[in-house]
């Protein structure tokens, strides 16, 4: 075991984002043969409100990962729960069987006595009059739904270790709308259990959604995908450098409606799957990483007499409520926390050498861009049947890009984006609209307001592998476009990105007046009830996925400034004001002055509260020196004192005062010896340091010369 570091999530970032772990701390670990063990005592004796869970995910060197199959907590049972979609192509009737779920207890017999699921597609959650649980011969709960949450309750049930209990979910329905129904798990707390955890697993099945009645006349975006017959198929098993089959596209095709033209694709696993744990291989650590000390305050735990408290007041860290060193300042990492250091002092009653010590630990924001592990779908458009226009790739001129990022099986960015390059190899994009996306457990599907003639599609995720609908195999790596903007990269673009996204569809015309009932802010308009509603209209938004609505304020005219004022600060180059008249990377580069203090001085002086025993201080503003300040005494008389600007910020001084008390000149020089020294002609003579005084800090450098030698080096 070389290394084990226990980490704090920084809860002001994404929650998938694995940069977003802060604070580490060695703790102890060992590991024997095939197995392996480590403790987290932060935790130790705290009865956290919800139950402690804890999962495992391994790595190889060679990018290899698993992950545990469910989730452990201690001293509860795990319900694992696994989710079988059973919609049909065609929903209708009474006792239409939607989902199966088999749950299976681990560790522990778990009662469950309630359970929640979520009614997605584009029908309102009303389509169906009546939603049942049943065990297959009984019926446990009904509901008649009015939201798309619907919660059954029902009198406890005992799932057994080892045993299996199985539940159905199926629906009452009248309606032919030809709309998209179906029921799911949400992804979390979708069981009500007395004491427990609950670990969720969806198996692919035939579909998630199905159409009321009748299936749609013309392709549209509802995540049914029944209208995709005719696919262009693409190999499998073809994902490079190392397999992913999340990544792996199995078909594609688009089809033409009125003006928009409607896109689909698919993998062979999940899609938009994402990578759990997405951190590259480390190096091996050239030593071990040493003892464990869990409160960072410096003193190995082994010899900490308060191993989980940073600032040994006796109130392990874990029960502060995020105030570790208990200076009334929430600490960094906590919602809303702002205390960026750690500050304590080693009690005197610690032992050698770490009693009486100061310790100052930083556990602020480091600033490391955000790392999501997204798998990236990329759909290159050729809009003029030219490859001597647009981007070049697979054959084709690329004059628009459909890129979608996900994780989790849910998007999180997507884009329609318009080739503005200067050259067919140059990879710039200016970015148009949202798109309008619906997914399933393999595919995705979208449309576009234009009209395409080719397409051409690449996957590619966080390890770097790719795939794509190249017909030669080996030139995928080699000519992807991840080559040139990796899936780590994120999508820039103007509005904002959360969950699936619609085009831009024009809903208020007056959008761009200086004062409109939109007041410029984002809005998001979801999944509404109406039923029979026009979707996505400016009163209401049934049968919508997510809309965002951003206003489409009025472009005006680039003003270049004609004024440069600096009031406090100097310029460092550039040419004002041509360097910022226009976005073409030219730019001004100032110097800012924090302060109107342009220079300090520390001094001992007999002014003042304790006279020679605290250092004087005043400013130098430009053209006077401020009043004199009096610093903290040092407690007995001082003899000089030496001012230095500080490294962590340009506002602060060091400021070190030397005290005249306990310094003695020893009986006999303390000489040590230092290396050798090389003279003008070239000989090397030995080079002695003699301390005449511990406490006073004076030295003298005494050096054998010969007659006529010059020292020097």
């Amino acid at each position: 075991m070389l290394s084990s570091t226990l980490w704090e999530f920084d809860s002001n970032r994404d929650h998938r984002d694995w940069n977003g772990w802060i604070k580490g701390t060695s703790t102890p670990a060992a590991a024997s043969g095939s197995r392996i063990e480590a403790e987290a005592e932060w935790l130790a004796g705290v009865a956290p409100p919800v139950p402690l869970v804890a999962t495992v995910h391994t790595q190889s060197w060679d990018g290899q990962t698993d992950t545990g199959d469910f989730p452990v907590s201690p001293g509860l049972g795990t319900l694992s729960v696994v989710a079988d979609p059973l919609a049909p192509d065609l929903i209708a009737g009474n006792g239409v069987d939607l989902l199966r779920l088999t749950l299976v207890a681990h560790g522990q017999p778990v009662s469950v006595s309630s359970l929640r699921v979520q009614i997605s597609g584009t029908a309102p959650a009303n389509a169906s009059s009546r939603l049942q649980l049943t065990d297959g011969t009984n019926v446990l709960a009904v509901v008649a739904p009015t939201s798309r949450d619907v919660t059954f309750s029902f009198a406890p049930i005992q799932v057994g270790i080892g045993g299996s209990t199985t539940l159905f979910v199926v629906g009452d329905f009248a309606s032919s709308s030809g709309e998209t129904f179906g029921v799911r798990l949400p992804s979390s707390q979708p069981f009500g259990i007395g004491a427990g955890v609950v670990s969720l697993h969806e198996n692919p099945g035939a579909r998630l959604l199905g159409y009321l009645g009748i299936p749609p006349s013309a392709p549209r975006v509802d995540g049914a995908f029944s209208e995709w017959t005719a696919l262009s198929p693409d190999a499998s098993n073809d994902v490079g450098p190392r397999p992913n089959p999340n990544i792996d596209l199995g078909g594609y095709a688009a089809q033409r409606s009125g003006a928009l033209t409607f896109l689909y694709t698919d993998v062979t696993g999940r899609i938009l799957r994402g990578t759990p744990a997405p951190e590259l291989p480390q190096p091996v650590p050239p030593r071990s990483q040493g003892p464990a000390d869990t409160d960072r305050d410096g003193v190995p735990d082994s010899v900490d007499p308060f191993p989980l408290d940073f600032n040994n007041d006796g109130v392990p860290d874990a029960q502060t409520n995020g105030d570790y060193d208990g200076d009334g300042i929430l600490d960094y990492g906590y919602t809303g926390g702002t205390d960026l250091w750690l500050n304590t002092t080693i009690p005197n009653t610690f032992p050698a050498p770490y009693a009486g010590r100061p310790v100052s630990v930083y556990i602020g924001p480091d600033n490391r861009p955000p790392v999501l592990g997204e798998d990236v779908i990329r759909i290159f458009l050729d809009l003029d049947n030219s490859s001597f226009s647009g981007y070049s790739i697979g054959g084709i001129g690329a004059d628009r890009l459909v890129e979608i990022h996900g994780k989790d099986d849910a998007v999180t960015q997507s884009g329609l984006l318009a080739f503005s390059g200067s050259f067919p190899g140059q990879w710039d994009w200016t970015p148009l609209s949202p798109v309008t996306v619906a997914l399933g457990y393999h595919a995705v599907e979208l449309s576009v307001p234009l009209d395409a003639s080719k397409m051409y599609v690449e996957s590619g995720d966080f390890w770097g592998s790719v795939d794509s609908t190249t017909v030669v195999r080996a030139f995928a790596p080699l000519t992807s476009s991840f080559k040139v903007s990796s899936a780590n990269a994120p999508l820039a673009v103007p509005w904002q990105q959360a969950g699936p996204q619609s085009t831009s569809t024009l809903v208020d015309p007056n959008s761009n007046a200086a004062t409109t009932k939109y007041n410029q802010q984002r809005k998001v308009v979801r999944a509404g009830t109406g039923a029979g509603s026009t979707p996505c209209d400016a009163t209401n938004s049934a049968g919508c996925w997510y809309t965002v609505l951003y206003d489409q304020l009025a472009e005006e005219a680039t003003t270049a400034p004609s004024t440069e004022t600096i009031t406090l600060g100097t310029k460092v180059s550039g040419t004002f004001p041509t360097g910022i008249s226009s976005e073409d990377g030219v730019y001004v580069q100032y110097h800012e002055s924090t302060g109107t203090s342009e220079a300090a001085i520390a001094y001992r002086s007999t002014t003042g509260t304790n006279t020679v025993s605290s250092p004087k201080t005043r400013s130098w503003d430009g053209s006077s020196w401020g009043a004199e300040g009096e610093e903290s005494t040092a407690g007995s008389p001082i003899r000089a004192v030496r001012v230095a600007p500080s490294p962590m910020s340009s506002s602060w001084r060091i400021i070190v005062p030397s005290s005249s008390m306990g310094c003695s000149r020893p009986t006999r020089p303390v000489t040590s010896r230092i290396g050798p020294i090389r003279t003008a002609l070239g000989d090397r003579s030995n080079t002695w340091t003699t301390l005449e005084g511990p406490m006073c800090n004076t030295r003298r450098l005494t050096l054998p010369r010969r007659r006529g030698a010059t020292p020097s080096g």
